[in-house]
């Protein structure tokens, strides 16, 4: 019998969570597979058609017992997040069918999950890592996690997208970008090595989402495997300190189309305003009262003039507008910018803040900057 710290197992199984996705065509993407060695090293595993997820840690003493189980996470990782002793005794029935769960006055038999072919208990399929071309090291969690914040956010289901690359959020050593219809520009601020030495890869919206399982302040490694056929896919890995993602990731060929350094340079601006967030929602909201009574398919588009001390928000069906004065103001200018007020107001709802910072006049683009990312509000090609 083992004895593990119910914390500890409650902590990782929780991130564990977000990679399992149960399927019809691949049933081992929902099970949980154990391992503990006879040194108490506990691994717990999880895996995808294109992703393999390892969590480690101690058991809370050591035993000379080993133990191999798979299990139905449906049903193992809800019952553990609601036990509430310190401990908790692990083991495998005397039949060798099942993985017991106990403490002093409960327990809990999950079944195990057994490969028919070979009678021994089944695995979940690992993505073998073996040779690394590349790593870099130390980036930070939090700039990790932020790529399921705030780029992962930007996927849409809109099916007309025009490239596919445009269905992957692009990462490398500076940041990640999203261009799924939204625009998300991450800038994972910190010091990187040289862009030219760094790497670069596309994560789709499962993989993105998996990043969240690191802590703000843990220090992540980044290895990527390079492979000499641009045309094939490659594997990367992220490593943090009890947690290890291996992707399948898509070939070079298809990395390189990604247009970073364009939409970088795009929010390239001097040019700051500073505006209360709720009372510019709440004049666009205004506005839009009007709009509606158009017909969607004429002039689907408002404007904003921009001044030097304030913008006016314009619908140009109704000819109504409001002027909204600025909080403050850097290199402000004379500009119009021609937007669709719901897709201004749909992304303005995300942010938090009270005051928001927007870009205007250096691309086809509003820029709303925060402290962590940009995000971009394409303005409107009048036909």
């Amino acid at each position: 019998m083992i004895k593990i710290k119910t914390k500890q197992l409650q902590s990782l199984l929780s991130k564990l969570n977000v990679a399992v996705e149960k399927t019809a065509f691949k049933p081992s993407s929902g099970w949980v597979h154990i391992n503990i060695d006879t040194n108490g090293k506990i691994l717990l595993q999880v895996s995808n058609f294109d992703y393999y997820v390892e969590a480690s840690f101690e058991a809370e003493s050591e035993s000379n017992e080993a133990l191999i189980a798979t299990v139905e996470a449906e049903t193992f990782i809800p019952l553990v997040s609601k036990l509430t002793k310190e401990y908790l005794n692990v083991r495998i029935d005397d039949n060798g069918k099942a993985l017991i769960l106990s403490t002093d006055s409960n327990l809990y038999t999950f079944p195990l999950q057994i490969n028919q072919s070979t009678g021994e208990v089944a695995e979940v399929p690992a993505i073998n890592f073996d040779a690394i071309h590349y790593s870099i090291d130390e980036i930070p969690g939090k700039c990790i996690a932020s790529i399921t914040n705030i780029n992962a956010k930007g996927f849409s289901d809109d099916s007309k997208l025009k490239k596919a690359y445009q269905s992957f959020v692009y990462v490398d050593n500076v940041g990640a970008v999203t261009f799924t219809g939204p625009i998300y520009i991450n800038d994972f601020h910190y010091e990187s090595v040289d862009e030219e030495e760094g790497f670069k890869i596309l994560l789709n919206e499962g993989q993105s989402k998996l990043l969240s399982i690191f802590g703000d302040e843990e220090k992540v490694f980044v290895e990527v495997e390079r492979t000499s056929d641009d045309n094939a896919k490659r594997k990367a890995r992220f490593l943090g300190a009890n947690m290890r993602i291996t992707y399948i990731v898509q070939p070079n060929s298809l990395t390189n189309e990604f247009p970073a350094e364009k939409i970088r340079n795009i929010v390239s601006s001097d040019t700051h305003v500073v505006v209360d967030r709720e009372e510019f929602i709440k004049a666009l909201a205004r506005l839009m009262v009007f709009d509606k009574k158009f017909n969607s398919t004429v002039m689907d588009y408002s404007k904003i003039e921009w001044k030097e001390k304030e913008c006016k928000l314009v619908s140009v069906k109704s000819k109504n507008f409001e002027v909204i004065p600025y909080i403050n103001a850097e290199n402000a200018f004379e500009h119009e910018s021609i937007i669709r007020f719901a897709d201004l107001i749909g992304i303005l709802k995300v942010f938090t803040s009270k005051e928001i910072d927007m870009s205007y006049g250096s691309s086809p683009a509003i820029t709303i900057n925060a402290e962590e990312f940009k995000q971009l509000v394409p303005e409107v090609v009048k036909r």
